[in-house]
């Protein structure tokens, strides 16, 4: 029925099913986020739903497993690509795009590729040929939980809300490749599929979730329940559920514990033995509780969510079968007598973890004190530039670069004037932290801002919080002002003669400005000065000019031209050009001066 209805969707979106594979460029694999476009490009699978899928199994990374360490299936891959699948997708996808499995264990890019091609092909399996539409991740969700082996309704909806959770939320991180990835946050519609939640019987708040029969021994031979040992699932929680379905895993525990928001799924009963410890005596004698990740990369994995989840979980085995809270009765898989594993490793915070479970009064998991900042105080509008924020951890758990975030606040979550497009992750959450951050430690947050276009200088106010995503608001509230200048509008100059547009009498000619030289006759204003005064070495009105002598006078004894004016207006000359009044004086001079100087000159040589 689940398959059916996403399908009635598939068919009603999809167009082009048919058309012939377009190629794939091996060219374009410059990066993660790259490979994920060209997956989308080439094959229409959704770039943010393959980059999902990849932070879910690994956190972006080539994970480090010990050998035999692993508690879940083999897996390739920044995007776990599981090479034991039914119909053998990844054989297919191998073909497909001309990568072989053993690149992808090494080359990020390579591997992303890969894994968008398995998804391909699944859907292809599973929708009669057709792909569904790349802008429509939620209708990918039954290939999703066919990319991890998932059965079961309970099972492989887990899986689906685990993936698109990360749509939904958005994410971002280091990638293996050494760049930084921003998968943000976006809207995601899947079809309403009815699913019945089976209900653990031994422990309230967890999902019921069958491993297989040949996985587990039924009953403890008459041991009673001792210890609790604490596993790292050396993968993802989809991929561990999974795993101890399948019959030929030989391997389980009673419980699995999500790192993302702590979620619990039970998979043997308390009364049955799991097959989990390594040792058979411990296997008869406790509950085995995974944990997801990798023991190598604890700050991306053991979140506070994580440990709050199983530590309630341990405190209810040790109550409900009278197991003393101390570390001689809970430990790790390491501890257990001829172990070979590592797991929970080093990063494991025992201190922590005990404190929860015995209940004790503890500091807040999320707290802050406000450490400093460092904030532009003046910019000019448009202008983009580089601002921190620094605080101390005070509460008991760590910050992790991918949940623990700074938003916007006062109020909760509202669109930033100061939202930079290019860097922040939405217009609510400038950025993640800039490291894992342990508690006690100074943690940074850096960000860009971007002025606004404002009409007149603004002082610019904003206000900031912490969040843990999915968990809780905390620490103290931090608000930052920018003196925001408004930038003069700029006169143009589109001749380039110096002289801007508004004062210039023709902006598109260089030699036409005020202070410009007027050219004889030219009929052309060049000084802007609102007539064409030129020539004026043909002769003044006090020198020479019989025009001048006979010329009439206005009203007030000024001497008028021909046709009337007075004062400072043109009149005629020979050679018909026009001069201001005393406009030739000038010139009259300076040639009398040149022939003086030649005089003298003449005189002395003699």
């Amino acid at each position: 029925m689940r398959t059916a209805i996403t399908l009635f969707f598939v068919l009603a979106l999809t167009s082009c099913s048919g058309a012939s594979p377009t190629p794939v460029s091996l060219d374009a694999l410059r990066s993660v986020r790259a490979a994920a476009d060209e997956g989308e490009r080439a094959l229409g699978v959704p770039a943010d739903l393959v980059l999902a899928i990849a932070y879910s199994e690994t956190r972006w990374q080539l994970p480090e497993i010990e050998e035999g360490g692993a508690h879940g299936p083999p897996t390739i891959g920044l995007a776990g690509i599981r090479d034991s699948l039914e119909g053998d997708p990844l054989s297919r996808a191998e073909a497909r795009v001309g990568i072989d499995r053993s690149e992808a264990e090494t080359d990020p890019a390579r591997s992303i590729l890969l894994a968008s091609a398995v998804l391909a092909e699944l859907a292809r399996d599973r929708f009669g040929g057709a792909v569904p539409p790349a802008n429509e991740p939620g209708l990918w969700r039954e290939v999703v939980a066919d990319y991890v082996g998932m059965t079961g309704d309970l099972a492989r909806q887990a899986q689906a809300d685990s993936v698109m959770g990360i749509l939904r939320r958005g994410v971002e991180g280091d990638t293996a490749d050494g760049t930084h990835l921003v998968l943000r946050g976006r809207t995601v519609w899947m079809p309403e599929v009815a699913v019945t939640l089976g209900a653990s019987g031994d422990y309230a708040p967890a999902h019921w979730v069958a491993a297989s029969s040949s996985n587990y021994t039924t009953g403890r031979g008459g041991n009673s329940i001792r210890y609790v040992v604490i596993h790292t699932m050396q993968g993802s929680y989809g991929g561990s559920i999974s795993w101890f379905q399948n019959p030929s895993a030989s391997v389980s525990a009673h419980y699995c514990v999500r790192s993302s928001d702590g979620d619990v799924t039970q998979m043997v009963a308390d009364t049955n033995t799991a097959w989990h410890a390594g040792n058979w005596t411990y296997n008869q004698q406790s509950i085995g509780i995974e944990h997801e990740g990798f023991v190598a990369d604890p700050g991306r994995w053991y979140t506070e969510a994580m440990y709050a989840s199983s530590a309630a979980l341990t405190r209810h085995l040790t109550t409900r079968y009278g197991i003393p809270r101390d570390r001689a009765h809970i430990f790790g898989h390491v501890e257990v007598p001829g172990a070979t594993h590592t797991d929970p490793g080093s990063g494991w915070n025992w201190d922590h973890y005990m404190m929860l479970v015995r209940g004790e009064p503890a500091r807040p998991a999320f707290d802050a004190a406000y450490a400093g900042q460092s904030i532009p105080t003046d910019m000019n509008e448009g202008e983009r530039a580089v601002a921190w924020v620094e605080y101390d951890n005070t509460g008991s758990g760590g910050w992790d670069i991918d949940g623990t975030r700074i938003g916007t606040w006062s109020p909760q979550d509202h669109p930033s004037v100061l939202f930079d497009l290019e860097n922040w992750m939405n217009d609510h959450r400038a950025s993640g932290a800039d490291h894992d951050y342990a508690a006690g430690a100074r943690g940074r947050f850096t960000f860009m801002v971007h002025a606004p276009d404002v009409d007149a200088d603004t002082t610019i106010t904003e206000t900031f919080r912490l969040v843990q995503e999915g968990v809780a608001w905390f620490g103290p509230e931090v608000t930052i002002s920018i003196r925001v200048h408004a930038l003069a509008a700029v006169d143009p100059d589109a001749d380039g003669d110096g002289t801007p547009a508004s004062t210039d009498c023709d902006d598109t000619s260089a030699t036409v400005h005020p202070g410009a030289t007027e050219v004889c006759g030219d009929e052309v204003d060049q000084d802007c000065d609102g007539s064409d005064l030129a020539c004026a070495s043909m002769g003044d009105a006090g020198i020479g000019s019989d025009d001048a002598a006979t010329a009439p006078r206005d009203g007030g004894g000024a001497r008028r031209d021909a046709g009337g004016a007075s004062g400072g207006t043109s009149r005629p000359v020979a050679g018909g050009c026009s001069v201001v009044p005393g406009s030739a004086n000038r010139s009259f001079i300076l040639a009398s001066l040149v022939a003086a100087i030649a005089l003298v000159s003449r005189r002395r040589r003699r």
